[in-house]
């Protein structure tokens, strides 16, 4: 399924080290100027210049572990995701959790279609009413579908019902969206327009929004003063 919106946050990477993992492959380890925040890249064609870069900064070559059968790495990668996934849950079978997921969406999705950390997030969500909020915002992105605003948390954006259950709203999940408080306090009753659009029967192009980790630690700092009514700083 397509996505509604899309967040991309931009990041002033700047290279901390190098790691040459074998003959193909190098290992870039990088930290955010800004937040701090380090990442890795792999590069598995790097240039000679690129290795003689690795070795000038004095790391040990580390030798990768290779099995010699690449189908049993897969293999083995993805039962532990499978573990992971039904650790402390009542499921024992990845097909009983997808089965599950499916019903309690009405049929309206592919649970096989979701990301890893949207079915763990959704595994591990209580009371079970929120549930489909997970799999709208996932579609939708933490973006109100009215104003188009961009929110931090989940909590920010309030389920909606599309049609007013006053005038026969069926309920399903493609009869919902999300809204901000604000624009789901003005919409109330009212019928839908050609904004009110679920993110299960989207079909146009993904709106993508690009934030700087500056924006972003912005955004999370707004979120704390309105929740808690503290200064960031105390509250951080």
């Amino acid at each position: 399924m397509k996505l509604m919106n899309e967040i991309e946050i931009d990041h002033r990477w700047h290279e901390v080290s190098k790691v040459l993992l074998d003959d193909d492959v190098l290992r870039i380890t990088e930290k955010c100027l800004d937040c701090g925040v380090e990442g890795e890249v792999l590069d598995l064609s790097p240039s000679s210049r690129a290795k003689e870069d690795a070795v000038a900064m004095k790391k040990m070559p580390i030798k990768g572990k290779r099995s010699g059968d690449p189908f049993n790495e897969i293999s083995e990668l993805l039962e532990e995701t499978r573990r992971q996934l039904l650790a402390d849950t009542e499921y024992t079978d990845i097909g009983d959790l997808m089965d599950e997921i499916n019903k309690r969406c009405g049929g309206e999705i592919d649970a096989r279609t979701l990301p890893y950390s949207v079915i763990k997030r959704w595994v591990n969500t209580y009371p079970r009413k929120y549930k489909r909020k997970r799999i709208l915002a996932h579609l939708q992105g933490l973006v109100c579908n009215r104003c188009h605003s961009i929110v931090f948390s989940e909590s920010q954006l309030e389920i909606e019902h599309i049609t007013p259950l006053s005038k026969g709203n069926p309920g399903s999940l493609a009869s919902l969206q999300l809204l901000c408080r604000e624009c789901n306090k003005r919409k109330s009753d009212e019928d839908p327009t050609e904004r009110d659009i679920s993110p299960i029967n989207f079909n146009g192009e993904t709106r993508v929004y690009r934030l700087t980790c500056v924006q972003v630690a912005d955004l999370r700092r707004s979120y704390i003063v309105s929740k808690t009514g503290c200064s960031p700083e105390r509250e951080l």
